[in-house]
């Protein structure tokens, strides 16, 4: 009976020391490719370096990031406020913040920034690039994902079918935007 708790214990430990949780993994094979960058901490402090993978589900979001000793890192939306990253001359920000509609953390992009509302849209698909370097493939639908935020409210999906409703039950508590 000793040997079958001993199989657990080792099993639960390998399943909890896992790639997601801001562990070290091994440098992906595309880390050329990677953006310079920096995340934003939980302290709102700025590590720089590379970003590189981003992963991104209705229940799962990550990025990998390089630090600048070359140190690769996958890192799950709840462990950092968010990254910023250089693409072909401007800056891309995305924060991470919690979803109640599927009770997790998620990175969204910043589209627009204003001093009452803020737009973010969810990346495109399931996944933009493959975290483990493995050959599979996810098949999700392609819908863009829109999410807006009244100042210190949470956030909230907005889509085709129901973005009027929802932002007359947002703007009664904004006058000054009507």
């Amino acid at each position: 009976m000793k040997p079958h708790y001993f199989l657990l214990i080792c099993i639960g430990l390998l399943w909890s020391s896992s790639d997601l949780n801001g562990q070290r993994i091994s440098l992906p094979e595309n880390a050329e490719s990677a953006n310079e960058g920096y995340i934003v901490t939980l302290d709102n402090k700025r590590l720089t370096g590379k970003i590189g993978d981003v992963f991104y589900s209705d229940f799962f979001s990550a990025v990998v990031f390089i630090n600048d000793f070359g140190t690769p890192y996958q890192l799950r939306a709840e462990l950092i406020s968010g990254f910023v990253f250089e693409d072909n001359a401007s800056l891309i920000e995305y924060v991470s913040l919690f979803q109640p509609e599927f009770n997790n953390w998620s990175f969204l992009k910043v589209l627009e920034k204003g001093a009452l509302v803020t737009l973010f849209k969810a990346p495109n698909g399931s996944t933009i690039r493959d975290l483990r370097e493995v050959d599979t493939k996810i098949s999700a639908l392609s819908s863009d994902k829109y999410w807006l935020k009244f100042r210190e409210k949470r956030p909230f999906e907005i889509n085709w079918s129901n973005y009027k409703s929802m932002l007359k039950e947002q703007l009664i508590y904004y006058p000054e935007i009507r």
